[in-house]
């Protein structure tokens, strides 16, 4: 009996229902044998069944946990290569931030694709990760954010008060809170708070606590 050749296992997995059919869908006309399967977006939900039923590639978002020990966002990625040192894995994100880019880009993944890409981005990342290459595939939105200066500065380095800030921010503190720990005025606090933000380029504050769970400031 003869056997299949080439069937690639594609694992899709995405907060978002509509996102996963998206790919499901695009992937099903663009490309041939090819198995497309659904897994769990949550960090644990997910290596449990990547061990149970392991796809060759794997494309994911990045989501983002609200409590530290959350095994998601960056420490999901180097959890899935850590265990899986052999599986492809292409990043599926609307996140435009450069900070946490940055720190994407530093684990082994093998493609990163924005949302805002026209669909064939994603067909051409699988492409480009079927051959050997050891470059990371980055989509036409993804380049443009690497010309944008991608890597901090080192002009953009944070002093130590302004990263001390961020930290208790992202802890659930207020501004308030935060100047009378710190014994410093109200107007003193934000500004330093606006300026660490303004070096990372974050524009919100849900960026701002995302960046430090990212970096596993607490």
């Amino acid at each position: 009996m003869p056997q299949k050749k080439n069937i690639f296992r594609i694992g899709v997995s995405d907060e978002s229902p509509f996102i996963v059919y998206s790919i499901q869908t695009i992937l099903a006309a663009e490309l041939i044998r090819h198995e497309i399967f659904s897994y769990p977006v949550d960090g644990e939900d997910l290596l449990t069944q990547l061990n149970e039923n392991p796809p060759e590639i794997l494309i994911t978002d990045l989501n983002f946990g609200p409590e530290q020990s959350n095994l998601n966002g960056i420490r999901k990625i180097e959890e899935v290569r850590k265990r899986h040192p052999d599986m492809k894995i292409i990043i599926f994100t609307a996140q435009t931030n450069q900070a946490l880019l940055n720190k994407v880009i530093q684990t082994p993944i093998n493609g990163i694709v924005s949302k805002r890409d026209n669909r064939h981005q994603l067909v051409e990342a699988f492409h480009w990760i079927t051959y050997p290459r050891k470059r990371i595939y980055y989509s036409e939105q993804m380049k443009n954010l690497v010309s944008d200066r991608l890597f901090v500065e080192s002009n953009n380095v944070l002093t130590p008060s302004e990263l001390e800030i961020i930290r208790l921010f992202a802890m659930g503190h207020s501004l308030m809170n935060i100047a009378r720990l710190r014994k410093r005025s109200v107007s003193t606090v934000a500004t330093q708070k606006y300026n660490a933000m303004r070096k990372l380029q974050l524009h919100s504050n849900t960026d701002l606590i995302k960046y430090v769970l990212t970096q596993e400031l607490i």
